[in-house]
């Protein structure tokens, strides 16, 4: 999957001896829907923490081949997951916001029953 950064990019790199390590053997799934294995995503989850915000990541995956999957199967299915991983965050931190609300709103009127006393 190596892909020229652009200067507005960020990059992370990936050695691997064989591809099928990327994926969960566990998952029945075909590829596109699969779920990277846990040390996989640690790994590149860990390294775009220290990446600037709101920058774009380019991963770039050194194989010696692609085994058993194609370079735009490989495109999508880190495409898919990271996708369903961004989706699934920020639920989790749309529904904090809620229930922050909510506990705000609550004490507020507390408060004005305590201030009205």
């Amino acid at each position: 999957m190596a892909v020229d950064p652009s200067p507005e990019a960020a990059c992370i790199e990936l050695r691997i001896e064989n591809t099928a390590f990327l994926f969960d053997p566990l998952d029945p799934f075909p590829t596109p829907s699969r779920d990277l294995a846990t040390a996989a995503e640690d790994f590149i989850v860990g390294w775009a923490r220290y990446l600037a915000p709101r920058v774009l990541i380019r991963f770039v995956l050194h194989a010696p081949s692609t085994g058993q999957f194609d370079i735009p199967e490989l495109q999508l299915a880190f495409s898919n997951h990271f996708s369903l991983r961004a989706r699934s965050l920020k639920g989790d931190i749309d529904e904090l916001f809620r229930v922050g609300r909510t506990s705000l709103e609550h004490r507020a009127v507390n408060l004005k029953r305590i201030l009205r006393l």
